[in-house]
């Protein structure tokens, strides 16, 4: 900031010797360069400190590590496998032996990490489903009676992402006042939170096959989303665009099987994220 201020300084000008503001700049280098090397020896210390700190400290060694993986460093030192498939926990507390204890039920490697200020805890599960860690994770006294669920998502940037659709998963249930809350059961509070980037993701979690461009795809969403608006009448969706009630049935099955399940399992997720895809579509 003093340096800027000095440039500043310099541009306004009003200097009669063309050799002042020379004599300026280089004052004002020097007194950087005497400032760098008075911090540098501080900085030095501070991290060889640091360094020792983490190695006495085992679970704060721990943590760093995993910072660093969700900040795109290479995952090293860890004893958690990155390929397969992850459900990240964000939970309030000291939530590690419950969260161990979901792991073991579902026959899962886990990971966890505590947050310095101990109010939350960070986890990991191989698993394929984020309903079943939900339904283990409801049941266990939980400290702070609250977590939030991401994923499921695949291999180390699957590692980020659900560490992240965790966290707002969090600020829901945080907001909700308790209770476990999974990502993709919160896509509109995702966007009121103001992270769109996520919304987007949790629309293509939640359609699965169906999200795909092609056209296809896009006859199947626009088929179920007319469903949707003719309040699951199939004549009714049939004259609203003009085709045979028969190919409205088959569009509906077809798009049950892209999505893996019945409609009727998560119909109001499924017409929130049919809503949402096209807001994002159309912008």
């Amino acid at each position: 900031m003093i340096f800027e201020h000095v440039l500043d300084d310099v541009a306004r000008g009003g200097y009669d010797d063309i050799r002042r503001p020379a004599d300026v700049l280089r004052g004002a280098a020097h007194q950087l360069y005497r400032y760098i090397d008075r911090v540098s020896p501080l900085v030095a210390r501070e991290y060889a400190d640091e360094r020792d700190r983490l190695h006495g400290t085992p679970r704060l060694h721990l943590l760093r590590r995993v910072q660093a993986v969700l900040a795109g460093q290479p995952p090293l030192g860890l004893d958690y496998a990155m390929d397969g498939t992850h459900v990240a926990v964000v939970a309030s507390g000291d939530a590690a032996a419950a969260i161990a204890r979901v792991a073991d039920d579902l026959g899962a490697d886990c990971l966890t990490v505590l947050e310095p200020s101990g109010d939350r805890t960070w986890g990991w599960l191989h698993a394929d489903a984020h309903d079943d860690v939900a339904a283990r994770l409801r049941r266990e006294d939980l400290p702070g009676a609250h977590a939030g669920i991401g994923g499921p998502c695949l291999g180390v940037s699957g590692f980020r992402l659900a560490h992240r659709q965790a966290l707002v998963a969090w600020q829901v249930a945080d907001a909700r006042g308790g209770g476990v809350v999974a990502a993709r059961d919160a896509m509109v509070e995702a966007l009121a939170l103001g992270d769109q980037d996520l919304a987007r993701e949790l629309v293509r979690a939640e359609l699965g096959l169906l999200a795909g461009p092609d056209e296809r795809s896009v006859r199947l969403r626009t088929t179920l989303g007319a469903w949707f608006a003719a309040r699951e009448s199939v004549s009714a969706t049939a004259a609203a665009l003009e085709i045979a009630p028969r190919t409205v049935t088959y569009r509906l099955r077809r798009a049950e099987t892209l999505l893996g399940h019945a409609i009727a399992e998560r119909r109001a997720e499924i017409e929130t994220a049919l809503r949402l895809q096209r807001l994002f579509e159309s912008r």
